[in-house]
């Protein structure tokens, strides 16, 4: 009886710990969404009231001004996408469309189509193949995957060029595949390494520039990984 209690204890202590970090996420989330989408707005707000009171006087100021809210009107539109993917791929009723394929010809495939836009933003990319495999992969859910890390390679480099290093094998066993996706780009700090997946989290605690993304990228291609097994 003694030990029963003692677990049943215990249960309820977690159960109410688990409750407490549930809600303190839950505050963070809703914060984190009221800044990113209070920024860009106030931003629009601030052109508009430009435009109405007359000081964007010039075509060429009224037309910069434009600009501007095309910008920060992008930066919602992502936002608001993010959140929707983020939402989609946590649902139960989402399911992937996966198709056995090779995975070096998935990322051959991936990055002969996204070469002239890679060489314009002045990446190069090394690929290396060590062992090929077959996976299960749904191909749309995948690019999203690529898309996300190449942006954030740009987005974050501190030079006018970036080198992504890619590097597929398989584990030795064979039952599973690896990718590794590096570049040559500042890093994540230490301290950020176990929250960078985590909804709305920025390296950037100040979370003032609007050019550094939502947060929510990488929490889209945790979820999307996951779903990979």
């Amino acid at each position: 009886v003694c030990r029963d209690f003692d677990e049943m204890r215990e249960h309820l202590k977690q159960s109410v710990e688990q409750r407490l970090e549930y809600k303190k996420r839950r505050k963070e989330l809703i914060s984190a969404i009221s800044h990113d989408l209070r920024t860009p707005l106030t931003s629009i707000s601030g052109y508009l009231d430009g435009l109405i009171e007359g000081i964007a006087s010039t075509p060429e100021m009224q037309k910069r001004y434009l600009n501007a809210m095309k910008i920060r009107t992008m930066d919602l539109k992502r936002l608001v996408g993010n959140l929707s993917e983020y939402n989609r791929l946590e649902s139960e009723n989402f399911h992937y469309n996966f198709v056995k394929e090779s995975l070096k010809n998935f990322i051959e495939q991936y990055l002969e189509a996204e070469r002239g836009e890679l060489g314009k933003r002045n990446v190069k990319i090394q690929f290396t193949c060590e062992q090929d495999c077959q996976i299960w992969m749904d191909e749309i859910e995948l690019k999203r995957v690529f898309d996300n890390l190449m942006t954030n390679t740009i987005r974050y480099r501190e030079k006018d060029s970036s080198l992504v290093e890619i590097k597929i094998g398989q584990t030795e066993d064979k039952k599973q595949a690896w990718l590794e996706f590096s570049d040559d780009g500042p890093g994540v700090p230490e301290d950020s390494l176990e929250r960078i997946f985590e909804s709305f989290y920025r390296v950037d605690a100040s979370r003032t520039r609007s050019d550094e993304g939502s947060g929510m990228g990488l929490a889209v291609v945790m979820e999307i990984i996951k779903g990979h097994g």
